[in-house]
């Protein structure tokens, strides 16, 4: 009895590992049919392409601009220019001149019953806003001290 659950183990494997073998034969069989019709898709697509841009292309002309002489002679009065500005002027190396300020710390303003926090939204809509606020407008959640 041991035996024959052996064997009929054995056969259950090699039939799952054999099922799993053909079923991923198949797989990839799909998966190449499926590219070679994509490929062929994209040639049919590139070819269309090719074909209507010949079409087309007897009735385009392209017209470049040769401005290649201007922009060298600008670039020759151009150099003319920074070498005469060399000749005539006198080049001397100094040492740069700053004066150097002590620190001095910030002091927040005061807060006083005037003093509201700014809604995040209103700084938004005023930085984005097209067109300018009327004198004597208010935003919410500012004083009339504050929007002046």
């Amino acid at each position: 009895m041991p035996e024959e659950i052996g064997i009929a183990i054995v056969i259950l494997i090699f039939g799952g590992w054999l099922l799993i073998k053909i079923l991923q034969a198949f797989g990839h069989a799909i998966g190449e049919t499926l590219k070679g019709i994509s490929d062929s898709l994209d040639i049919r697509g590139k070819a269309r392409f090719t074909k209507n841009r010949d079409k087309l292309s007897q009735y385009m002309t392209v017209i470049l601009p040769n401005q290649l002489a201007v922009a060298e002679q600008a670039a020759n009065a151009l150099q003319l220019s920074l070498q005469r500005s060399k000749a005539q002027a006198r080049w001397e190396a100094r040492r740069p001149y700053w004066v150097r300020e002590e620190f001095k710390s910030y002091t927040l303003p005061v807060q006083d019953e005037t003093y509201e926090e700014m809604n995040a939204e209103d700084v938004h809509t005023v930085l984005e806003s097209e067109y300018p606020m009327p004198s004597g407008a208010r935003l919410s959640g500012t004083t009339n001290a504050e929007s002046v």
